[in-house]
């Protein structure tokens, strides 16, 4: 699992464009070989750090399960593992990442009684410094929230998507849960609701994505749109996720587990 992720991260863009440039410095006695790195390296960077480029690689996973209007109740919420930080020096608390959108939006639909628990996943990912389970922090954070302790329910054991619907179905089972909502970000949700539904295919799943990147808006200025043009860590990063989720879609497909 540690090494997989570790290849996976020098095949993203971020990571490619690095071994893109290393490549070249190693090999720059062989100065044809190591410009057309160079400039492989320029393209990565490019189209990758583009955001309007990046838009169109997220945009057909983020929009491809689009929320119910209005969601309807469910007997559990499941909120899937990550969207967290653990509480390290100095950090005086859990906090949220990124993509913690998940964990405050699992909070807001109990408090809008959408379900009566939410089922909080995620355990000890190996090759990453967390010492404790994912699903801890979640739940930590939903107590800060404001729910009930009694509301909360953890699934500390799993170390990807696969696991958290493998390990959530033994539960599910024992509440005689029929309906659930799965929260989860937007990008990730065609995988998870894929694994879900191969895992519990007696159960009605709706999804509940979150943490949209990709919005609708009729206009932009022409400030902003040449703005997204020029390349940028942020988009670097986004971008990786985006693959990421490619690629996890086709290896979960190989494996036979969507």
């Amino acid at each position: 699992m540690a090494l997989y992720n570790l290849l996976l991260r020098l095949l993203l863009p971020s990571g490619l464009g690095v071994v893109l440039l290393l490549a070249a410095l190693l090999l720059r006695s062989r100065k044809r070989l190591s410009t057309g790195l160079v400039i492989g390296a320029a393209l990565v960077l490019l189209f990758f750090g583009n955001r309007w480029a990046v838009d169109w690689l997220a945009r057909p996973l983020e929009w491809r399960h689009l929320p119910a209007s209005p969601l309807p109740r469910a007997d559990v919420i499941v909120s899937l593992g990550g969207g967290t930080l653990p509480p390290e020096r100095p950090r005086p608390t859990v906090e949220v990442s990124e993509d913690g959108d998940r964990v405050i939006y699992a909070a807001h639909l109990l408090k809008e009684g959408k379900a009566d628990f939410i089922l909080c996943t995620g355990g000890m990912v190996p090759g990453t410094d967390r010492d404790h389970a994912g699903s801890h922090d979640i739940a930590d954070l939903l107590r800060m929230m404001g729910v009930p302790a009694s509301a909360i329910v953890e699934q500390p054991l799993s170390r990807n998507t696969f696991e958290d619907a493998l390990y959530a179905r033994p539960i599910l089972k024992e509440r005689k849960v029929k309906r659930l909502l799965l929260v989860t970000s937007a990008a990730h949700m065609p995988r998870s609701l894929a694994v879900f539904r191969k895992q519990c295919p007696d159960l009605e799943i709706i999804p509940a994505p979150t943490d949209f990147t990709v919005t609708q808006r009729e206009r932009r200025s022409l400030w902003e749109i040449a703005r997204g043009c020029v390349p940028s860590g942020h988009e670097l990063e986004r971008a990786d996720a985006v693959l990421h989720e490619y690629i996890g879609l086709a290896y979960y497909r190989l494996r036979g587990w969507i």
